[in-house]
């Protein structure tokens, strides 16, 4: 199998398969970027998903610096065109049927238990990025510092970036 099919095959497959958006990918990602195909290191993925955050628009962009580091960019195109289009596809058909089922009782019932199912699936992509990012007690603190100021303080996302950064660079000179 050539590697555009390959990467196109894996992406295609985690893209309609995965629930929950962006961060809940991350544990099969990381599975299966890092630990089944070894496409890519623990510390490359972790820094992938970083630039990728950088990046306007959906924040799983990253699969293109996957797919990439992979196999060039005939990966990166495979690694893009697998993530988001099935899931396009799938989303257009979905949003279909709801709207014609959206006033049935299940339908309420399905609403109710959407949110913590995808709440869940979130906490599993988050704690997989922390295992991987955590090795010193000042990215602990940086995500910490910045959890507070954009959650409780409400600081722009475009904002914690570049305070973000700079707090990062002071604790890494320290």
């Amino acid at each position: 199998m050539t590697e555009f099919l390959a990467v196109l095959l894996e992406f295609g497959r985690i893209g309609f398969l995965s629930f929950g958006g962006g961060i809940a990918m991350i544990p099969e990602l990381t599975r299966v970027l890092v630990a089944e195909r070894g496409w890519l290191t623990a510390r490359q993925f972790v820094d992938g998903f970083a630039l990728g955050q950088f990046v306007p628009g959906p924040n799983m962009l990253s699969v293109v610096l996957y797919g990439f580091r992979a196999f060039g960019f005939g990966g990166a195109f495979a690694a893009w065109l697998g993530m988001f289009l099935p899931g396009a596809a799938l989303s257009l058909v979905a949003a279909r049927v709801w709207h014609r089922l959206k006033d049935a009782p299940f339908a309420r019932a399905l609403r109710v238990a959407l949110l913590p199912i995808g709440f869940g699936f979130s906490a599993g992509g988050v704690l997989t990025l922390a295992q991987a990012s955590f090795h010193e007690v000042s990215s602990v603190l940086l995500a910490l510092i910045l959890a507070y100021l954009v959650h409780i303080r409400r600081l722009s996302l475009i904002a914690a970036v570049f305070v973000g950064g700079a707090i990062g660079a002071v604790l890494t000179l320290l």
